[in-house]
């Protein structure tokens, strides 16, 4: 089983955290439009594999979403068969398609990159 990111190397926590930085540029330019992307694509995008994209960049995003009372932006990254993943956010009973049009209306020309 792969680590969990507060179990990672501090370099590679370094690493992941510059991957957020890019990935939320990415997912606020997608916001507006409520445009999605896979998990293999948007790796693609910030040169990382799909699984590191879920477990450590939009994980790092995710957070982030909570703990500041956003929107959860990395719901705009799905899977292939077009499904949400599992873990796209800790609370199990949030209802995706809500969440999509928060992230949506959002104004996210407020919130400077955190990463």
């Amino acid at each position: 089983m792969a680590a969990k990111f507060e179990e990672l190397k501090p370099e590679n926590q370094l690493k992941y955290r510059n991957k957020a930085k890019l990935a939320w540029d990415i997912l606020v330019s997608y916001a507006p439009s409520g445009k999605k992307g896979t998990y293999e694509l948007f790796g693609q995008k910030i040169g990382v594999g799909k699984y590191q994209v879920s477990r450590y960049v939009l994980y790092l995003i995710r957070e982030y979403c909570i703990q500041n009372n956003l929107p959860l932006l990395n719901c705009l990254i799905i899977r292939a068969d077009g499904k949400v993943g599992k873990k796209w956010t800790k609370k199990r009973n949030d209802n995706f398609e809500h969440v999509l049009e928060q992230v949506v209306v959002f104004d996210w020309n407020k919130v400077k990159n955190p990463f």
